[in-house]
Order: C-alpha cells, then structure tokens, then sequence
C-alpha cells in the first residue's frame, strides 16, 4: 500500500487500498498529482501475479486521500471482453 505524510512524517493518508500491490507512482508538477500504478489483487488470494490486473490512481498532493481510480469499473469490463 501507498501512504503520503507530512513533511514531518505525521498524518499519515492511506492512497491505495489494502487489496491493492504498490508498483509505481508518476508525479506530476504543474497538476500537483500523483498518479500511483498499482496491481488489483484480483482473485482475492492475497498473491500478486502477471494474471492480476494492473490500476491507477489519481490523487491531489494538497489534499490527500485515497485515490481515484482513473479507469470506470464499466469501461474495465468492457476491454476485457475483448
């Protein structure tokens, strides 16, 4: 999981949810975002493999909080018809 702070190290602010494997993040100056890449533990078996999805996060630095998946669950669905 990915956590954000104070410069100080307090007020920690969980960015990814439990179920999800941290692998990347891309930080973005002029938007002051964070777009964290993370891996969807998909089949609940609490191992991380090539077979889990992959997802990304938006999340403002000013304001932390768990980020917002960029990518709707729908439009998800749809590509893996494919």
């Amino acid at each position: 999981m990915l956590y954000a702070s104070d410069i100080f190290g307090n007020n920690m602010t969980r960015i990814t949810p439990e179920d999800e494997q941290f692998v990347d993040y891309f930080y973005y100056e002029k938007t002051q975002t964070i777009l964290a890449k993370t891996t969807i533990d998909a089949n609940k078996d609490t191992h991380f493999t090539g077979k889990d999805e992959t997802n990304f996060r938006e999340m403002k630095i000013k304001t932390p909080a768990l980020g917002r998946e960029i990518f709707s669950k729908s439009l998800k669905d749809s590509l893996r018809l494919q």
